[in-house]
C-alpha cells in the first residue's frame, strides 16, 4: 500500500478475503475508486477492479470468495443557504 494519507482516508473500507489470506481495500485516485488485494504475508498488492469512473461505497466478498459485490456511484454534496425566510401569516 502506497501513500499513508490515502490509506488512512479509506481505512474503514478494509476487509479480509473469505480465505483470510488477503486484505481487500479501496483506493480512490482522481475521484475514481478501485479495489486492491494485499497478501497478509507481504508482497505486492494487486488491483482487482478497473473502474474508470465513480466511487466505491461498500463491497463484500461472496462466501466462496469467487464473486465480489460492489456498491458504487457518484458522490454529490450540495449546500443550500436560505436567508430571510418568513412563513406567511407569521410575524
Amino acid at each position: 500500500m502506497t501513500g499513508s494519507s490515502r490509506f488512512s482516508r479509506e481505512a474503514r473500507s478494509i476487509r479480509w478475503t473469505t480465505d483470510s489470506k488477503n486484505l481487500t481495500y479501496v483506493v480512490t485516485e482522481n475521484n475514481v475508486s478501485n479495489l486492491w488485494v494485499q497478501p497478509a504475508t507481504g508482497g505486492a498488492a494487486r488491483r482487482v477492479t478497473n473502474f474508470t469512473e465513480g466511487r466505491i461505497f461498500q463491497f463484500a466478498w461472496a462466501p466462496d470468495g469467487k464473486k465480489l459485490a460492489v456498491a458504487r456511484g457518484a458522490s454529490v454534496q450540495n449546500a443550500v443557504m436560505i436567508s430571510n425566510f418568513q412563513r406567511k401569516g407569521v410575524p
